[in-house]
């Protein structure tokens, strides 16, 4: 079945991508983040592209870790979020890291798995106030731990996570520090990181053992999908008539009114309505209406765009800081609005 919509990811353009951060960390390994679907963008496919030039896979569930093993059977995958004891098991034998917050979570690994061995990743709380073990002491403690229970824990990283970005780096300095203040002694061979997209782009210094790269990968040096629609319908309005659910735009003139089958269904926000405009034949052309959950309505008035015309959504004259500003949103609520699923995925 073919749909008029196109959700195009552009292979060249991750990889390159990669290599952009890769120059930047210098020796550390990189783990690409592909949690929530990659980003929107579909992780069975964004995992088979990277899964020779990334060293890790980093996810949310152990749900999504399943899903990543299929497309990537033999790259480290790392659970940021919490693992249930019902899954040490699976993540036991599939290669599987998991974090751990706790003294208590360590024990429940050694009752469970006996003489199964556990890969795990201290998280460490510097500031995010999320996840993580924020007392020095208490990190120690896990660390005697796994010292005596090396038969099914083996400790592989301890981790932490920056809570601010270019807004407030001293913050990030000061997480830094409490970071390197924990991880001062820490066993030969464990891996350290810390580092996020910014860090990797902006400050390479703190990159350590390991830089998690999320946001870089999808729009980094470059922005890896483009979206495109067509005309498929074009509606001849006169002065005074309404358009569109709850009758939120009327024609002050004779109107031409073009009629997209993108919605919020597909990712379009309603709140883009009469409030964006798209791109189409080398001119910008106004949402109008409420966006519908299967179709948007744009102004084609003193246009020539028509029927069948390729309408750009995201793309080279679109970006996800237009979407963001109009949206009073971050970049990254937007990456994850829009879905490929009633569109053509295209890789190239």
């Amino acid at each position: 079945m073919v749909y008029y919509n196109n959700f195009i990811i552009d292979s060249a353009k991750l990889l390159e991508n990669v290599a952009q951060i890769k120059s930047n960390i210098g020796d550390a390994k990189l783990c690409a983040i592909v949690k929530a679907d990659a980003y929107g963008h579909k992780s069975a496919v964004v995992c088979d592209i990277l899964k020779d030039v990334v060293d890790y896979f980093g996810v949310s569930s152990v749900m999504e870790a399943r899903a990543v093993r299929i497309s990537a059977p033999d790259t480290h995958i790392l659970v940021l979020g919490k693992t249930a004891k019902r899954d040490y098991f699976y993540c036991s034998k599939n290669n599987i890291d998991i974090a751990v917050s706790s003294l208590h979570e360590l024990e429940d690994i050694s009752s469970v798995l006996r003489r199964l061995k556990l890969r795990v990743h201290i998280a460490v709380n510097t500031g995010m106030n999320r996840y993580g073990v924020s007392d020095i002491a208490a990190f120690r403690q896990m660390l005697d731990y796994i010292s005596s229970h090396q038969a099914n824990i083996k400790l592989v990283g301890v981790f932490s996570h920056f809570a601010t970005k270019s807004t407030d780096v001293d913050f990030i300095h000061a997480q830094f520090d409490k970071f390197m203040e924990f991880t001062a002694d820490l066993p030969r061979g464990v891996i350290r990181h810390i580092a996020s997209s910014y860090v990797a782009n902006n400050i390479p210094s703190m990159t350590l053992d390991m830089t998690r790269c999320g946001y870089s990968l999808y729009d980094g040096k470059e922005n890896i999908l483009s979206i495109d629609s067509k005309v498929v319908e074009v509606i001849d309005v006169d002065p005074g008539q309404s358009i569109g659910y709850d009758r939120t735009f009327t024609a002050d003139r004779n109107s031409r009114i073009g009629v997209i089958p993108i919605g919020y269904g597909d990712g379009f926000d309603r709140r883009l309505s009469n409030n964006f405009k798209l791109y189409s034949c080398g001119q910008f052309i106004r949402v109008v209406g409420n966006v519908c959950m299967d179709c948007t309505l744009v102004d084609l008035t003193d246009t020539k765009i028509g029927l069948g015309d390729t309408v750009e959504i995201l793309g080279s004259h679109i970006t996800y800081s237009d979407y963001a500003k109009a949206l009073s949103t971050s970049n990254y609520d937007v990456m994850l609005k829009f879905r490929y699923r009633r569109m053509n995925y295209i890789v190239k």
